[in-house]
């Protein structure tokens, strides 16, 4: 049995094995720290029964909203706020107050036999957007690099010892649901282009990749932005073939 709390400054000592994978993205602890001094309402562990955590969530609050999805919970739910949230023409000009209504006890017990995570969120291009409303078939040329309204994975862990399972699945799929519900274009997300695993895994989930972002990460290894289109995007203009051609900078990706 394993509980979901909120969580402590004492917990990020703690969650080292939920990234033991050399090629899952680790973040150092001033990141979490950022998340958990800003947001601590929306931060939350997977404690086990014998008090290892074994995964944990963070989201937050602000132009930018992130939502946390944790072994098939969806632990992000659609916000509220003094306006709508999700009309992009305002999202960055007004000063939203977003909260998150009390969806969710204190804790909640499932079970659980492995320590998996996914942390997301949703957001857009900090600038205006060139139509309004949105509509990628007039800004797919003119505009090829800005971000809609879309779902971003920004890390998807399972511990070794509990991969082959479906749980990567699950919570992508979790993940999906709440974009989905939050009205996304799609949902993405980044993946060195030599991760041959991981890619074959996102392509089994219906991503395909949508441009290589040169030398993205600290070693100077290209990633690969992999999209899947969810209800929104009915024409599939937020994806297309041959992604790996269309090469960017990271000048290009904010």
């Amino acid at each position: 049995m394993s509980t979901i709390r909120p969580m402590r400054p004492d917990d990020l000592l703690k969650i080292s094995s939920t990234n033991l994978d050399h090629l899952t993205e680790t973040y150092n602890i001033g990141f979490y720290l950022e998340y958990l001094t800003k947001w601590p309402e929306l931060c939350q562990v997977l404690e086990g029964i014998n008090g290892e955590i074994q995964g944990y969530s963070m989201s937050c609050s602000s132009y930018q909203i992130s939502l946390g999805v944790l072994c098939g919970v969806s632990i992000g739910r659609r916000w509220t706020c003094s306006s709508n949230p999700f009309d992009l023409a305002s999202h960055y000009t007004n000063n939203f107050f977003f909260y998150q209504p009390n969806l969710m006890p204190q804790k909640i017990t499932l079970k659980l036999t492995s320590p998996p995570l996914v942390l997301g969120k949703l957001e857009s291009s900090p600038f205006p957007s060139p139509t309004t409303p949105y509509n990628p078939s007039k800004t797919s040329l003119t505009h090829p690099n800005y971000l809609p309204w879309h779902g971003h994975i920004t890390a998807l862990t399972v511990a070794p010892s509990a991969r082959r399972l479906g749980h990567a699945t699950a919570l992508s799929s979790a993940l999906e649901r709440s974009s989905d519900a939050a009205d996304a274009w799609f949902v993405d997300l980044f993946v060195r282009a030599s991760n041959e695993i991981a890619k074959e895994l996102y392509r089994k989930m219906g991503y395909s990749v949508y441009r290589r972002v040169k030398d993205y990460y600290n070693d100077g290894e290209d990633a690969l932005d992999m999209r899947k289109s969810m209800s929104r995007d009915k024409k599939g203009e937020c994806v297309r073939e041959d992604g790996e051609k269309f090469e960017v900078t990271q000048d290009d990706v904010w």
